[in-house]
C-alpha cells in the first residue's frame, strides 16, 4: 500500500507507454527492437533515462490546443521532476545526450506538432556532432488512462551517472573496509568484485567522454 501502490503505478505506466505501439494503432509506431536500435549507438553504453508527462495531476495539459499542449507535455517530460533518474535533481539539458526517443500518446496529435518540439529539443541538448539528429519518435493514437495526451521519453545519457557515481562510491567505502565481503567470498573470488568496480567506473568515464 501507499508507496508502493505509486511506485508500481509508475512502473506499470512506463511499460504500458513503451509496449503502446505494439498494442494499438497509430502514424509513428515503433517497435522495441528499433528502440534499441536507435537508442544504442555503442554496446556498453546502453542505459536508457526514462521520464514520463504528465507525472501526477497536471490540468495544463488538458487545457489549450494541441500544439500548447504537446509543447507542455514536452516542457515537462524534460525537467527533472518528471525523470525518474531523479537523483540529486539530475537534468538531462545539463548533460550529455547520446541519442533520444519520444513516445507520444494521444488522439489527434498533429505529427508536425511533434516534430516542432522535436526540433526544439535539438537546440536545448548538449548532443555529440555525428549524431546530432539522433532522435527516435513514436506517436499513438490511443490515448493513455492519464488523460488525453502523455508523452514518454528515453534518453541515453550521462545523466545516469546520476546514480552510477554514488553506487561506485558506496561501494569504494564498504570494499576498502571489507565489510560484508565475507558474506560473498564463499561464493565467488574477491577479485571479481575488483573488475565490477572497476567496469563500473569505466562505464561513468565512457558517458562522460562520449
Amino acid at each position: 500500500g501507499g508507496g508502493f501502490d505509486e511506485m508500481n503505478a509508475v512502473v506499470a505506466r512506463l511499460l504500458t507507454d513503451l509496449t503502446a505501439s505494439m498494442r494499438f494503432p497509430g502514424d509513428l509506431n515503433t517497435d522495441l527492437n528499433e528502440i534499441t536500435t536507435n537508442l544504442v549507438p555503442f554496446p556498453r553504453l546502453h542505459y536508457l533515462c526514462p521520464s514520463l508527462a504528465p507525472l501526477g495531476k497536471a490540468t495544463r495539459h488538458t487545457s489549450g490546443n494541441a500544439a500548447t499542449r504537446t509543447r507542455a507535455l514536452f516542457r515537462d517530460c524534460f525537467s527533472p521532476p518528471c525523470s525518474l533518474i531523479s537523483r540529486g535533481g539530475a537534468d538531462v539539458k545539463s548533460s550529455s545526450v547520446l541519442a533520444c526517443g519520444v513516445f507520444m500518446r494521444g488522439k489527434g496529435v498533429p505529427i508536425s506538432d511533434v516534430n516542432a518540439e522535436v526540433a526544439r529539443l535539438q537546440a536545448q541538448l548538449r548532443m555529440p556532432s555525428w549524431n546530432r539528429e539522433g532522435f527516435k519518435i513514436g506517436l499513438c493514437s490511443t490515448p493513455g488512462m492519464d488523460g488525453p495526451a502523455s508523452l514518454m521519453a528515453l534518453t541515453n545519457s550521462s545523466v545516469i551517472n546520476a546514480a552510477f557515481r554514488p553506487l561506485h562510491e558506496r561501494f569504494t567505502k564498504l570494499y576498502r573496509r571489507k565489510a560484508n565481503l565475507h558474506h560473498y567470498t564463499q561464493y565467488c573470488e574477491e577479485s571479481e568484485f575488483e573488475e565490477a568496480a572497476g567496469g563500473l567506473k569505466g562505464l561513468i568515464e565512457e558517458y562522460e567522454e562520449a
